[in-house]
């Protein structure tokens, strides 16, 4: 079975079914490079809510952006995703990503292997969350957009309760993906 990335469509001309879709929530257009980061010197999870269309059968694959300074390499980052029937709290760890080092390189897509896919319908919301760990080597963050805030694009945790960053202030959100399968 070949597994096809968007923009690959099939159809006639006239019609066409989008196979794959990056489904996110911040401001701008997609894959935005940005000047802007936000985290912190502690342990943070950041996320996004996604709630999912009617046609839309499986989550398989998570992006973030890695946020582009030198003095924010080094910290351990790892993608999760959690289904929930609220958008207060995360409820089921449904699958977590591999961890990997900040490089600061931008972009980072990690594809879930086809035997771990998850498929969508046993949650209301699913919580794409990207946890950093030992921000003591340097201040860890993941790139934001320039806003206007939404309310499920903005959620961090540090003390173990969710806030969004506009309680804080701040009109940004999140720059974190989650590549959505329409084929099943």
């Amino acid at each position: 079975m070949k597994i096809y990335r968007n923009p690959i469509r099939i159809g006639r001309n006239d019609i066409f079914i989008d196979l794959e879709e990056w489904k996110y929530l911040y401001q701008g257009e997609h894959r935005l490079e940005t000047p802007y980061a936000y985290g912190s010197y502690q342990d943070i999870k950041m996320a996004f809510i996604y709630e999912p269309d009617a046609e839309a059968k499986y989550i398989t694959g998570v992006s973030y952006h890695d946020f582009k300074q030198n003095e924010h390499a080094g910290s351990t980052i790892r993608p999760v995703i959690y289904g929930s029937d609220n958008k207060n709290q995360p409820d089921i760890e449904l699958w977590s990503g591999p961890s990997r080092q900040s490089t600061g390189e931008g972009w980072v897509e990690v594809y879930i292997p086809l035997a771990e896919q998850l498929e969508i319908g046993s949650y209301d919301y699913y919580w794409i969350i990207i946890e950093i760990t030992n921000p003591s080597v340097s201040w860890s963050g993941i790139g934001a957009d320039n806003g206007p805030s939404v309310s499920d694009a903005n959620l961090y945790n540090i003390t173990g309760s969710w806030v969004h960053l506009s309680d804080m202030s701040y009109n940004q959100n999140w720059l974190i993906e989650c590549l959505v399968s329409y084929t099943g």
